[in-house]
């Protein structure tokens, strides 16, 4: 693989431009290292809907193969695909190749091991790095095979298994796939359902296309939101729902087209199965998090802590037994989904929410006012880690607490988060305060300070 590839490795997985940091040559490498870490007998391995996904799918398995491990081919499936394959059968672990979010011409990978268990940062994805990069394999004595398989159906079920489908009123939604892999899945969901439930479903960027005509497909980005909203206020909806890439974070609006924060989802939901586990704890991420512990509380359980990314919110939902972990980003996690993240679950919970209780906005509003947000702000700094310390030393006089970036609080008035990418060179930034007009104070503080020193 060789060091020109060092660029393509993050946290935990794998994404760079296509065909210049990542290739046939790389991903081929990725599969020999990715049997051997594992001791594989059989992997799972889908591709989100990129042009470059077919070569790089390919070369991935012909590395498995190679390696003498059977291959399950599922051909184009959301990144929740991968965590059904190894959650609910009996293979030894999955691979997606994707680049998330991330626009048209970068690919990627993410590696899961069994009973969906993401890789460890510090230890197997660790060596599959190292190995990688060494690029030094025997071939195994016999080849794998290679098998096609449709898992969509079951997958279906599964998801459909929990939630309440007899609560499940027929609104008219609206569905914003970003021409992604949840333009197959929420069909087959559709026409599962019967005419007395489904509704209307009215489609924007439906259709596959891995060239993403509309550009990078990210609904967490403002410039995306537009079209959506336009479509919200001119069809009048119950709700509005859109997905990126891969399919594994959603993001609702509410049915004047309101672009609806993470933040106060993520609380919703927490609150939701709170109340279906009295006593349990639910799981949050660090950049806010006052609504969630405060519902928790309010809902006889407890709010605990997980550093930003899917393999640390996985490890602690496993922990914990949580039945539900949420990411401002638009991650969701369920203990009933082997601990996983999924795109399509939240939808047919905020679906039944509505279904009930009448109006997404009326559910949202009342946690807007009492717990007001920045919103993630990101910045592009030289040095982001040198940013935070000198910040650090900027805010000594406030509580701190770098437990994910760096923390800063004056008790339950405000409190900052900032914090580096996992993925992408930037600085992200998020404030929480005890009213809208502190928000914006300490953001136009934060904002110059950052500025000054980056």
């Amino acid at each position: 693989m060789g060091q020109r590839a060092e660029s393509i490795w993050r946290a935990y997985d794998i994404r760079g431009v296509y065909p210049r940091e990542v290739n046939a040559e790389v991903f081929a490498a990725l599969g020999r290292a990715f049997a051997e870490v594992t001791k594989a007998q059989t992997i799972a391995v889908g591709r989100d809907v990129r042009l470059s996904g077919p070569q790089l799918q390919q070369a991935m398995i012909d590395g498995l193969v190679r390696a003498g491990v059977n291959v399950v081919d599922l051909g184009v499936v959301p990144t929740e695909m991968i965590y059904f394959a190894a959650g609910e059968f009996d293979y030894d672990g999955a691979v997606i190749v994707s680049a998330s979010h991330n626009p048209a011409e970068y690919n990627g990978a993410k590696f899961i091991g069994p009973q969906a268990r993401p890789l460890d940062p510090g230890g197997d994805f660790a060596r599959l790095k190292a190995l990688a990069k060494a690029n030094r394999f025997l071939d195994a004595d016999s080849n794998g095979q290679v098998t096609k398989r449709d898992l969509t159906e079951a997958y279906i079920d599964k998801v459909l298994s929990l939630v309440d489908r007899t609560k499940l009123k027929p609104l008219k939604i609206v569905i914003n796939p970003n021409f992604g892999a949840v333009c197959s899945t929420i069909k087959a969901l559709a026409a599962r359902l019967s005419p007395a439930i489904i509704g209307e479903i009215i489609g924007l960027n439906d259709q596959i296309d891995g060239s993403f005509p509309k550009g990078r497909p990210d609904p967490l980005r403002p410039e995306t939101r537009p079209e959506t909203i336009q479509l919200i206020r001119q069809t009048k909806p119950a709700f509005g729902a859109a997905w990126d890439a891969d399919g594994d974070r959603v993001f609702f609006y509410d049915e004047d087209g309101q672009f609806i924060d993470g933040y106060y989802i993520v609380a919703l939901l927490a609150r939701y199965f709170l109340e279906k586990s009295p006593g349990s704890t639910v799981i949050y991420d660090q950049r806010a998090w006052w609504a969630t512990d405060d519902l928790a509380r309010e809902s006889g359980g407890r709010a605990s802590a997980a550093q930003v990314g899917h393999v640390f919110f996985k490890q602690a939902l496993r922990s914990d037994r949580a039945p539900y972990g949420g990411e401002l980003s638009g991650h969701h996690y369920f203990r009933d989904f082997y601990s996983c993240d999924s795109g399509l679950i939240p939808f047919l919970i905020i679906w039944q929410m509505v279904s009930e209780k009448g109006s997404l906005a009326e559910l949202i509003r009342p946690l807007q006012e009492k717990y007001p947000i920045s919103g993630e702000l990101n910045f592009t700094v030289a040095e982001p880690l040198v940013t935070i310390g000198q910040l650090a030393k900027k805010y000594q006089q406030f509580s701190q607490d770098s437990f994910d970036g760096l923390t800063i609080f004056d008790a339950r008035e405000w409190s900052v988060n900032i914090r580096a990418s996992n993925n992408e060179p930037l600085l992200r930034l998020n404030v929480q305060a005890t009213s809208q007009p502190l928000v914006e104070q300490k953001v136009q503080e934060l904002t110059e300070a950052i500025q000054a020193i980056g």
